[in-house]
């Protein structure tokens, strides 16, 4: 496991959301409620943002990030794609031409 240790005021929107787009994971630390913990499992994403082996952190204990913004239900449906939203449209205009038609 990598691990980059970030101060919370240098977290940006952009740099959050490139960050979360490539899958990495964050974590709270025992080093302050204002340094995040963002973890990653693959070495290739670890060279990406210059991360370090977690064995090299002695006594760093990572625990649930209560600063890291939760995905909210808008953020998922916003993941579900274009052209399956393009369906799930026509199913529900199907679906209420026949619950009015009855």
């Amino acid at each position: 496991m990598w691990v980059k240790l970030i101060d919370a005021s240098q977290l940006s929107a952009e740099l959050l959301a490139e960050m979360k787009k490539d899958g990495l994971t964050f974590r709270g630390t025992n080093q302050g409620a204002h340094i995040i913990a963002v973890t990653t499992d693959n070495p290739w994403l670890a060279r990406k943002w210059d991360m370090s082996a977690l064995a090299e952190q002695e006594g760093l204990k990572l625990t649930a990030c209560e600063i890291c913004p939760k995905e909210s239900f808008l953020g998922r449906f916003a993941k579900i794609g274009a052209l399956n939203l393009i369906f799930l449209l026509i199913l529900a205009v199907l679906v209420a031409a026949w619950l009015i038609r009855l």
